[in-house]
């Protein structure tokens, strides 16, 4: 009888070894339940060598869900930079055109909070024929008035008289310089003088950089002090300052126009105003 057939004996090398190692450990544990218990340490019980491969990147899929080879996947780059490319260029369109409106506010923010009105925006109010032919015969009065007058003291009443009605606002004032003391002076009607040094206020400021200066509210620049207001008791709105100076850029006087009747003055105020200056730099002293 072979060993294979002998009854309580177990089959196989494996077998036999189980058997031969629980005699040694004096456990009653029966072959069958060793191999099992083996099989079960032997699955939960990763070897030593066993180490985990890192997760896979996953590859880049196609709209289709088909996996995309080296030249699709460069493709995919290129579109998605194009994408974003086209995204920053209209996002810097949208930022140009709304720097370009807040500027264009700002803008009109300063012309209406009394700075100097710039030379576009300066429209000249309409008049009718009647008006416009009147307004050159007053002028065309203040220019012989200029030429035969001599000195500055002599026309200061007649611009006072005649000015609101060619300019059509409140009050028109001839600062003129005092070369003795360099300081403005104003006569007044009361025949009181205003003096105001050079740099102060805007007509002295007007005075010593020779430009014209067209401010829809007056009160609203710094260099406004109100010194013709505290004197007099006016308000002002509106106002206009054209320098008159001689050949050399010196000043002379300053001729002031206080209070539009139409809100501000216009390009043709400013264009009436330097031509007597001009007038008055030939003729006055």
């Amino acid at each position: 009888m072979s060993s294979s057939s002998i009854p309580g004996r177990p089959k196989g090398a494996k077998a036999r070894r189980a058997a031969t190692l629980a005699k040694r450990s004096g456990s009653s544990v029966s072959p069958a339940g060793l191999k099992k218990g083996a099989r079960r340490s032997n699955s939960n019980k990763r070897p030593s060598w066993f180490q985990s491969s890192p997760p896979r990147k996953k590859q880049p899929t196609s709209p289709n869900g088909k996996q995309l080879t080296k030249s699709g996947i460069a493709e995919l780059e290129q579109l998605k930079q194009r994408q974003f490319s086209g995204q920053l260029d209209t996002l810097k369109t949208q930022s140009f055109r709304l720097n370009c409106t807040l500027r264009a506010q700002l803008q009109e923010v300063k012309r209406m909070s009394g700075k100097h009105v710039s030379a576009s925006s300066k429209a000249v109010r309409k008049l009718t024929p009647e008006q416009a032919q009147k307004r050159n015969q007053l002028v065309s009065t203040m220019m012989r008035n200029i030429k035969t007058k001599s000195f500055f003291t002599d026309l200061i009443p007649i611009v006072r008289e005649k000015g609101p009605r060619i300019f059509a606002c409140d009050h028109v004032n001839l600062w003129y310089l005092n070369k003795e003391t360099s300081m403005m002076e104003l006569l007044l009607t009361n025949n009181e003088k205003l003096l105001l040094a050079m740099d102060q206020d805007l007509v002295g400021t007007v005075a010593a950089k020779g430009q014209v200066t067209n401010l829809a509210s007056g009160s609203s620049d710094s260099r406004y002090m109100g010194v013709y207001d505290e004197a007099t008791g006016y308000l002002t709105s509106s106002i206009l300052c054209v320098p008159c100076s001689d050949a050399f850029g010196q000043p002379l006087a300053i001729l002031e126009l206080l209070g539009s009747k139409s809100g501000r003055f216009d390009a043709g105020d400013e264009r009436i105003a330097k031509k007597m200056c001009r007038a008055m730099a030939m003729y006055l002293k």
